[in-house]
């Protein structure tokens, strides 16, 4: 009997701690309020992380902060520059999807590159998406295509070749194709003297 009721009691224990060990559930609609009404109070980044530990120990993921982020940074990306919104979009696509984007959650960044009216909204979708893809031929499939608009200006066209620039000063001497490919990219636009010869 004694030794029915200790089982009985370590079982009680089991589930009621399994229970309390689990980490709540959070909507993505109640993490889009969070990340909205939160996240863009911070000065320093030290106290932005701490922020985003605490909100992870209550459920939002990783996945939902990006999510919340993209939403923001779509509403906000055409605002005019130096307004709040503006900024927010600045913190959303620079801090926010560039920290918790996944692969599939990187097209954000490219749409706000090739989408947004704001040169300055789109350089840092373009910085972000290039310290998420460094040395990689993601990023350079990604210089391809945006040298082929249209609405080039000298700052878009800048940062594209920043981080042409970092991929081909990091790679390694053995890496002959990517140092290739960057150094056509570049060679490209002097012969046609493209819109980023300056660069």
């Amino acid at each position: 009997m004694k030794m029915k009721c200790f089982l009985v009691s370590m079982l009680v224990v089991v589930l009621v701690g399994g229970t309390f060990a689990e980490k709540p559930q959070m909507t993505q609609a109640e993490a889009d309020v969070i990340v909205e009404r939160e996240m863009f109070k911070f000065i320093h980044h030290d106290d932005w992380m701490d922020a985003i530990k605490y909100w992870k120990e209550r459920g939002i993921t990783d996945e939902m902060f990006a999510e919340s982020y993209a939403k923001i940074a779509r509403r906000t990306m055409n605002a005019p520059e130096g307004t709040k919104e503006h900024r927010m979009c600045s913190w959303a696509v620079g801090d926010g999807l560039r920290h918790h984007a996944n692969e599939q959650q990187l097209t954000n960044l490219i749409y706000i590159a090739e989408c947004a009216s704001n040169t300055l909204v789109r350089q840092t979708a373009i910085h972000a998406f290039y310290t998420r893809t460094t040395k990689t031929h993601q990023y350079l499939d990604f210089v391809e295509r945006q040298l082929k608009r249209k609405d080039l200006n000298y700052g878009i066209c800048s940062t594209l070749f920043v981080g042409l620039r970092l991929d081909y000063d990091a790679q390694p001497k053995k890496a002959v194709k990517l140092r290739e490919r960057i150094a056509m990219i570049a060679l490209d636009q002097v012969l046609k003297k493209g819109p980023a010869l300056v660069s």
